[in-house]
Parts: C-alpha cells; sequence; structure tokens
C-alpha cells in the first residue's frame, strides 16, 4: 500500500497594512515647513545692529545693504523649501555675484543655507519613507539605490577607458592574421572587377540569327 503524501498547509499571507497620509496632514505638514521659524544667522543682526549705531541715533543711516534679516530670512525659507540655493536667492532679489560675496564673508551665512537644504531633505526623506511604508516597493529600491548603490544598484556603468584587455594572441600571429586578411580581399576585389568587365554589354557579340527560310539578311542581294 502506497504511502500517503504529506501536504504541507499554506501559511496564509498577512495582508500589509497602510498607512495612508490623507492630504490634509500631508498640507499640514508642508505648511508647518513653510512658516516654521528660521534660525537667523547672527552677522546679518550684526551689520543690522551696526547700521543702526554708526551716528548713534538708534536708527539705519548711512549706506543701504541688502544682508538684512528680511531679505535673508525670505531667501533661507525658500532654501527650505526646496528651491535650489541661487534661485532662492533670486526670488529674494539677491544677485549671483552678491550670494557668493556674502557666502564667502560670512561663515555663519554658509552654515544657515546648509541648515535650510538638510531641512527640506529631512522632509523629503520622510515623505518617501511614507510611501515606503505604504508597501510601495519601487521606491523603495529607488531610495536603495540612491543611498547604498554598490548593494542595490539596478545597473552599472562600466568606465572602458582606462580597462586593459589582456590578449593570449601573439603580435606575430595577430599580423599574420592582418596580412591573411588583407589578401583575401585584395582576391576578392579582383574577382569582383572580372566579374563586372564580363558582364559589360559591349563585351559580348551576338551573331544574328538566320531567317527562316535559310537566306540571311544582305542588304546587297540579288539585283530585282
Amino acid at each position: 500500500m502506497a504511502g500517503k503524501r504529506k501536504t504541507t498547509a499554506k501559511k496564509k499571507s498577512v495582508p500589509v497594512r497602510k498607512n495612508v497620509v490623507s492630504d490634509e496632514v500631508k498640507a499640514s505638514k508642508l505648511d508647518a515647513l513653510r512658516h516654521a521659524p528660521i534660525q537667523m544667522p547672527k552677522s546679518v543682526m550684526e551689520a543690522r545692529r551696526k547700521q543702526a549705531s554708526k551716528l548713534g541715533t538708534g536708527e539705519i543711516t548711512g549706506r543701504p545693504t541688502g544682508y538684512i534679516p528680511e531679505t535673508i530670512e525670505t531667501m533661507l525659507k525658500n532654501v527650505r523649501c526646496g528651491l535650489p540655493v541661487q534661485r532662492a536667492a533670486v526670488m529674494a532679489g539677491v544677485g549671483k555675484s552678491t550670494l557668493y560675496r556674502w557666502a564667502e564673508q560670512y561663515s555663519d551665512f554658509r552654515d544657515a543655507i546648509e541648515q535650510a537644504e538638510s531641512a527640506y531633505q529631512a522632509f523629503a526623506l520622510g515623505t518617501v519613507n511614507d510611501g515606503i511604508a505604504n508597501g510601495d516597493g519601487h521606491l523603495a529600491m529607488k531610495l536603495l539605490g540612491a543611498r547604498f548603490g554598490d548593494e542595490y544598484a539596478t545597473s552599472k556603468k562600466v568606465d572602458v577607458r582606462n580597462t586593459h584587455v589582456r590578449s593570449s594572441i601573439s603580435a606575430d600571429l595577430l599580423s599574420g592574421l592582418q596580412s591573411a586578411r588583407v589578401e583575401v580581399d585584395v582576391v576578392s576585389a579582383v574577382n569582383l572587377i572580372g566579374t563586372e568587365e564580363a558582364d559589360t554589354p559591349g563585351s559580348k557579340i551576338t551573331q544574328p540569327s538566320p531567317d527562316p527560310d535559310g537566306s540571311a539578311d544582305d542588304d546587297g542581294g540579288a539585283p530585282q
């Protein structure tokens, strides 16, 4: 009597519980990011104080400068909302040369820009993680490929410019193969030219076919 085949019970798949984020929650997070207070660089506050106390009046006097708290706050908020630094500066009325000059002159201004960029990066990463928590495997793979490219990259680029290929064919054998290839090409070319000459219409002479009555065409035939 044949033994009974053991059957294993299939494990029930556990449904993934998706934590769907509502549009209201998304809007509130973005709104909170936009209106959160900015940590202003001390250098801009010091520049305002020096300009205000030039004549001891407590009022802003002298040559006006664009490096003021209002401009810097607007620019940093633009950066924190995802705009590139130069675009954020233009939106705040700051030109490229002025931006570079401020960044070179005030180290804490550079730090404030980096902090604003990091804040947006954290916000964007949180949004990505929400999608991954909802079961978006494609998004998860893209994030892993970006963060850990050596282990999770879906495609790899190979730089062949500095790649050296080793061959087991000797130089003499390679030279012989190249010479043989040249000889074959020459023979093929000669044969091709001979075939074309043989097929030329002027190289063939055709004999006139005799008349059905056995007489050949003769323009100088018997006199009438």
